[in-house]
């Protein structure tokens, strides 16, 4: 059972305000979608778009959810992964909510593919910078210590 003590759901919504979907995130951390359920180019914001001159994207809920607590109380959009960044975007930005907003790309600093060689979320970042401008932050973690 996903429907426990501990684990929350996020509304997944199209530019319009509609909830076509939701994500639940278990207390493990376990994150699960309806089956058949819409994601491309649904999001979930945090904060208000409104009167807002930076707007963050990132692209699961946790990442969304510390960089607005953290943050300086700018909205964050939370994408869902790094594949569905660039059509949440698109989506945004053919409906005019990112009028007078500079993007602030939140990539996940992942570890190269061993078969590409590529990073989902820096690569992801850098197709939406191109596309919608802004800027890319990536968090960078000291490196562990050498057993």
């Amino acid at each position: 059972a996903i429907y426990k003590l501990g684990a929350i759901a996020v509304p997944l919504c199209d530019a319009q305000g509609m909830v076509w979907s939701i994500q639940t995130v278990n207390e493990q951390g376990t994150k699960l979608f309806p089956k058949y359920g819409r994601k491309k180019g649904l999001f979930h914001v945090l904060g208000s778009l409104e009167g807002a001159q930076l707007v963050g994207f990132a692209e699961g809920y946790a990442t969304a959810a510390t960089a607005f607590e953290l943050g300086s109380g700018y909205p964050v959009v939370c994408c869902f992964d790094s594949g569905n960044m660039q059509a949440v975007a698109a989506e945004m930005h053919k409906a005019g909510m990112l009028v007078d907003k500079t993007p602030i790309w939140l990539a996940d600093n992942d570890e190269p593919n061993p078969k590409t060689g590529k990073r989902a979320g820096q690569d992801a970042a850098l197709k939406c910078q191109e596309a919608f401008g802004g800027v890319i932050l990536i968090p960078s973690f000291p490196k562990k210590d050498a057993a």
